[in-house]
């Protein structure tokens, strides 16, 4: 038994091959062939280094978005797909448009770019809420948006339903939801 760290894309592709038992994802996952299992709700919030200037604490326009350097999660990642979605839906634009410094590969990783000044980001709540508590960096609304998403266990739906994979499923799902 192991622990793999990937973006949900690759998480669903890994689940799907057999690679992978169970997964845990921030989207629920396309098709017929995996079963998906709510586990928590998740609100994604913008980050900005302390040492951005900001003159006000009003929320940021979503417009102003496009002014700042960026720091995104790399292609597949839901922590990506949500602001993504919501520019498109939204601006018409997308977060390609903005002013992107770097793309990185964990939340983890966002997070220490936002804390070393590197730029802004969009990233969980849950993963900055110390930092954030800490005055190590700063949490400013956007005007108008409310980002939010759900975390899934997921497996396949042919998957034979062992003791311990039934026991760990019922694990997860009983354990409390975070905030």
């Amino acid at each position: 038994t192991h622990l793999i760290s990937a973006n949900s894309d690759e998480t669903i592709e890994m689940v799907l091959a057999g690679s992978c038992t169970i997964g845990f994802v921030g989207k629920k996952p396309p098709g017929r062939k995996l079963n998906s299992i709510p586990l928590w709700k998740d609100r994604l919030i913008l980050v900005l280094p302390r040492v951005f200037p900001r003159v006000s604490d009003a929320p940021i326009s979503p417009g102003e978005l496009f002014q700042v350097p960026f720091i995104i999660r790399e292609q597949g990642s839901a922590t990506r797909e949500t602001p993504d979605r919501y520019l498109r839906e939204h601006d018409g634009r997308s977060i390609s448009d903005m002013n992107v410094v770097a793309e990185l590969g964990s939340s983890e990783a966002v997070k220490e770019g936002t804390l070393a000044g590197l730029g802004a980001s969009v990233i969980s709540a849950y993963a900055v809420a110390r930092e954030i508590q800490q005055g190590l960096i700063c949490a400013t609304p956007i005007d108008g948006w409310n980002l939010q998403r759900e975390f899934y266990a997921i497996y396949r739906k042919k998957l034979p339903m062992t003791p311990p994979i039934q026991l760990f499923l019922d694990f997860v799902t009983s354990f409390p939801m975070p905030g």
